[in-house]
């Protein structure tokens, strides 16, 4: 008896590679939403990089150009510096030409020095006139460039901001993208849970009362007596009668089952 026993084959019956090929589904739909989610991260962060770089380099360009307008302003307080200077001592030029030309009417004999001497202030003068007004063209030429470059730094800063922008645009769509995909993943892996309870509960309530039938894990395990003969590999009526009714029962449940949750029913002996 106990030699027949030992070659008779041992057949059971395992749900288990259902629920691995469905864990499997899943972790597949996770996998490829998690490459969607670094795609997009990617291709945002390169986004988010190039910005960086152009914003680096119009900070960069705004630095020299306020360097420059620095320069600039230095030269037109130097040249207005020059020009104060000229108008004094055109000024003084001016008061000391009167002086003299009093000197001149009241003095005959003074006359032909104060003469000359007034032709050597008008000579002055006139020279001095013609570097005041190259000072001010060179002024009017600072002020303009000033302009512009004030100009140019509106420019950058508008074109800053418009870059800013996009940065906090680019970063609240990555922070959206990723919360809907973790609201996703958490939804399907709680949605399989929840079937693969109710699965294994609906069978458990089925075959509770089978005294043939333990139940261990996620498997449920037939005593080889109950199928098959002593020394014998064919099973025998009692066997199919019991092996209708597990199978009625797993008719029954599949058609709970969601067509898209594919399983697939294993049996071992």
């Amino acid at each position: 008896m106990a030699l027949a026993r030992g070659r008779r084959t041992d057949r059971r019956i395992d749900y288990w590679p259902g629920f691995v090929d469905a864990l499997s589904t899943l972790l597949l739909a996770i996998m490829f939403l998690l490459t969607v989610f670094v795609l997009a991260q990617f291709l945002l962060g390169r986004e988010i990089s190039g910005k960086d770089t152009a914003l680096s380099r119009l900070n960069s360009q705004i630095n020299e150009l306020t360097q420059l307008l620095a320069l600039e302003r230095s030269t037109a307080q130097d040249k207005d510096d020059s020009l104060a200077n000229l108008q004094a001592s055109l000024s003084a030029a001016e008061a000391e030409k009167s002086r003299l030309e009093r000197l001149l009417a009241q003095g005959a004999g003074a006359g032909d020095a104060a003469n000359q001497r007034v032709a050597a202030l008008g000579g002055e003068l006139d020279s001095q006139r013609q570097i005041s007004q190259q000072a001010l063209s060179q002024v009017e030429i600072l002020n303009q460039q000033i302009a512009a470059l004030r100009k140019q730094i509106g420019a950058l800063e508008d074109a800053l901001n418009v870059s800013e922008t996009r940065d906090r645009d680019s970063n609240t769509k990555i922070a959206d993208l990723g919360r809907r995909l973790n609201v996703a993943l958490a939804q399907r892996v709680q949605e399989l849970n929840r079937y693969r309870s109710d699965f294994f509960g609906r069978l458990r309530e089925i075959l509770a009362d089978r005294e043939n039938i333990r139940i261990v894990g996620d498997r449920f395990v037939f005593q080889s007596e109950v199928l098959f003969p002593t020394g014998s590999e064919v099973i025998n009526d009692a066997g199919k009668v019991e092996m209708k009714k597990l199978a009625d029962a797993i008719i029954e449940l599949q058609k709970e089952i969601p067509p898209e949750i594919n399983w697939v029913l294993r049996v071992d002996g």
